[in-house]
């Protein structure tokens, strides 16, 4: 994928899935999440391997490729 075609995706579903950060947990940023998500997906990776990539905590990655993935199949056509 080029860096063009994931800042569309970014831009496309960044403003559905951004979240705030709280004085308990610092979020995932849309660009990490979308990341997160385009390597599950293709690599079938389990949260476990991309907590090891990526250094999420297991939790914040799946619901962050959950919310993302939710929204990449509701904004994009095949």
């Amino acid at each position: 994928m080029s860096p063009t075609e994931f800042e569309y995706l970014t831009h496309l579903i960044g403003k559905r899935i951004s979240k705030k950060d709280t004085t308990f947990r610092k979020v995932i940023s849309v660009q990490e999440s979308l990341a997160l998500t385009l390597r599950l997906l293709a690599s079938g990776d389990s949260y476990v391997s991309l907590y090891h990539s990526f250094l999420s905590p297991l939790h914040s990655a799946h619901t962050a490729t959950k919310a993302a993935q939710k929204e990449l199949t509701h904004r994009t056509v095949v």
